[in-house]
């Protein structure tokens, strides 16, 4: 399942690096040239290119129609890529003839969808059917076309509608004809049609471009806290003060475009500082220790510019977290290329991204985006005015950032701290806050991180943050249930096992975990029906099957335990499993259920794998040698055992007794 879950993932990654889902393979088209008075003789060729098919488009699938009503077909062709839907006039020269037909259903349908009609033109019968769905995204036209070469032909339609069995007879129609047949009525309508219709799109408004590419964001959130060096060469962190919005400017010496933005920037400077706008520009140079041309460049535009002090110089892993950064809000991955900006509102939130060089006056207009609400920031998204189909729109949240972060070595639990920061600083009626949800899922992920880097104290402040903001959820309460187990305090572990269930009753680990809990509360039943519950969710999950199985040898009831650990050492190896099934087959009261030699083989694995040093194993491995008649073996073994039993008082006085009834069986064998 893991290696086909990355596939998938990897596939999703090379769609969003530009790369197509088809492999770029152009479309095809084949012609029938099958010998119609044979069946055997089957074959297509290949005519893509000289029909004019064969566009690189990643097409999904096509819709048929005579849309210039010149008696042919054409084409639609809905695409996954760009242009979303391409239309393909057939422009024949050769003389066509075609008679169309148009049904409705009355008893049945009214679309007619199913029903089926026969053409018949003298000797010749020409089958159609109301179809639903042409493919993805797709419907061709209900028209029915029927292709005709005779012109003084006699034609009959029989039309088979799906509520009746005897078909419907429709005589005397002619070639080049549209018909409207009504069920039952025959024809209701001849329909005209217009040869010469025009198919020129309506001349619209060109698109405004923006230069450099713009993207709004309205789903913001934090720009991840960023080091970077100063020129004067201390160690500082981009982490906005949250005193006004923040432009952040990636550039490069070699760059004529940053250049030129920077003086815009130094010439616009008090004018940016009236608006209240920061900016902080990072230099992507990649300077070695020992000042090179770049550096020295560097330094001389700065001088020349009279921006040292805004100005900073970001190392390689820098580089590729801001990087991160804008692939994270597109889904076309593109490199980051100089110069890159980030404008951030007032609480240090990515709120537009520029790919190119930006102007004084596109910043000016987009400042006045930071406050506004968010379908103002929907309705610039788009460069005509429009109705939004959708009004739940995807939303970018701290874990979606964390993770694409992970990946370039960016520290989550760094990226949690500060988004849990921001959003406790942000007004309750701030449009762009994140959600209860999302901040409890914050404290869930930070809590999680600090339990991998082992601090439990920590991790549970976070945790309980997230149950206090969000108190079904699930999985910080089994968190929270996960440290109550490590220090020993069962009973609250139940209790937060319970929680977590309430929202994923059916969740297997939840139960597993839960019923572990209760055996150590003494709760045998209780535990047995979680494992149970584990098993009817997960039937192959191992871990239930050897829980439920252990639980049942330990309360006696060996016939079922037999069958559950039978079932669990099939799909995998487990110590206490086999531990406790050859006790059962060794030693169980029930004489009918022993087996002596698969004790004895199971026994033997078990202390070869642990290098014979566990007295409990040592133990069982003599019981099932005692069972086998092998007493010497069994003594020498139980000897072993009791040397290495330790502090164990209570296991030593078991050893001993299993010693005596080995002596006292060796006896009476002699």
């Amino acid at each position: 399942m893991q290696s086909y879950n990355n596939g998938w993932r990897d596939l999703y990654r090379k769609m969003q690096s530009g790369e197509s889902f088809s492999g770029r393979e152009r479309n095809c088209c084949f012609l029938n040239v099958s010998d119609a008075r044979s069946s055997n003789n089957v074959s297509f060729a290949d005519v893509s290119a000289v029909s004019g098919f064969d566009f690189a488009d990643d097409a999904r699938a096509t819709a048929v129609v005579d849309w210039d009503q010149d008696g042919d077909l054409d084409l639609w062709v809905a695409n996954r890529t760009q242009p979303r839907v391409r239309f393909l006039q057939n422009t024949t020269n050769a003389p066509t003839q075609s008679l169309m037909i148009h049904l409705t259903g009355s008893r049945c349908n009214r679309d007619a969808i199913g029903t089926r009609v026969e053409l018949h033109v003298g000797d010749r019968r020409l089958l159609e059917n109301v179809r639903v769905g042409s493919g993805f995204l797709s419907q061709s036209s209900r028209w029915l076309h029927f292709g005709v070469s005779e012109k003084n032909a006699d034609i009959t339609a029989k039309v088979y509608w799906p509520s009746q069995d005897a078909p419907e007879i429709v005589q005397g129609l002619q070639p080049g004809k549209r018909y409207w047949i009504e069920q039952d009525k025959g024809v209701v309508k001849h329909v005209s049609h217009s040869p010469n219709l025009n198919l020129q799109l309506p001349e619209s408004p060109p698109t405004p471009t923006l230069d450099p590419v713009r993207t709004v964001i309205f789903d913001r959130v934090p720009f991840p806290p960023l080091q970077y060096r100063s020129t004067g060469d201390k160690t500082m962190e981009l982490s906005n003060d949250l005193q006004g919005p923040t432009l952040v400017n990636v550039w490069a010496s070699s760059c004529q475009a940053c250049v030129e933005e920077l003086e815009m920037f130094s010439n616009k400077r008090s004018e940016f500082a009236a608006m209240g706008l920061r900016l902080v520009l990072l230099n992507g140079d990649i300077a070695t220790d020992a000042a090179g041309d770049s550096q020295t460049q560097m330094i001389g535009i700065l001088k020349r510019t009279n921006l040292s002090d805004a100005n900073g110089v970001l190392n390689d892993q820098g580089l590729r977290v801001v990087d991160r950064v804008q692939k994270s809000f597109h889904d076309l991955h593109k490199d980051l290329a100089v110069p890159a900006s980030f404008l951030l509102d007032k609480h240090g939130r990515v709120s537009v991204i520029y790919r190119g060089a930006v102007s004084f006056d596109q910043i000016q207009k987009d400042l006045s985006l930071l406050e506004a609400d968010v379908s103002t920031v929907l309705n610039s998204l788009t460069a005509n005015r429009g109705r939004w189909f959708h009004k739940n729109h995807p939303r970018h949240n701290l874990l979606g950032m964390a993770t694409q972060l992970r990946e370039v070595g960016y520290a989550p639990r760094k990226y949690f701290e500060h988004g849990i920061r921001v959003a406790k600083q942000t007004d309750a009626n701030d449009p762009f806050r994140p959600s209860k949800t999302e901040i409890a899922d914050a404290h869930f992920a930070l809590g999680t991180e600090l339990l991998q880097a082992k601090k439990p104290r920590e991790a549970f402040e976070q945790l309980q943050m997230a149950v206090a903001i969000d108190q079904e959820h699930s999985q910080a309460h089994a968190n929270i249930a996960v440290v109550y187990s490590q220090t020993g305090q069962w009973p609250r572990a139940e209790q937060h096992f319970t929680l977590a269930l309430r929202r994923r009753p059916t969740e297997p680990d939840l139960l597993i975990n839960r019923g572990i809990t209760r055996l150590r509360l003494n709760k045998a039943s209780e535990a047995a029906q979680d494992f149970s519950a584990a098993l009817n969710s997960a039937p192959n999950d191992t871990r239930a099957i050897f829980n439920l199985g252990i639980l049942l040898s330990r309360t006696g009831k060996h016939e079922q335990a037999i069958r559950y650990l039978k079932r669990g050492l099939q799909v995998s190896p487990d110590p206490m499993a086999q531990y406790h099934l050859a006790t059962i087959l060794a030693t169980s009261p029930n004489r009918n259920l022993r087996d002596a030699k698969l004790a004895l083989t199971l026994a033997e694995s078990l202390n070869q794998a642990t290098g014979n040093k566990n007295s409990e194993f040592l133990a069982v491995l003599s019981m099932a040698q005692a069972e086998n008649k092998q007493f010497t073996r069994a003594i020498a073994t139980i000897d072993k055992a009791i040397a290495n039993v330790g502090g164990n008082s209570k296991l030593l006085t078991q050893l001993r007794k299993q010693r005596q009834a080995f002596e006292a069986a060796a006896n009476a064998n002699e």
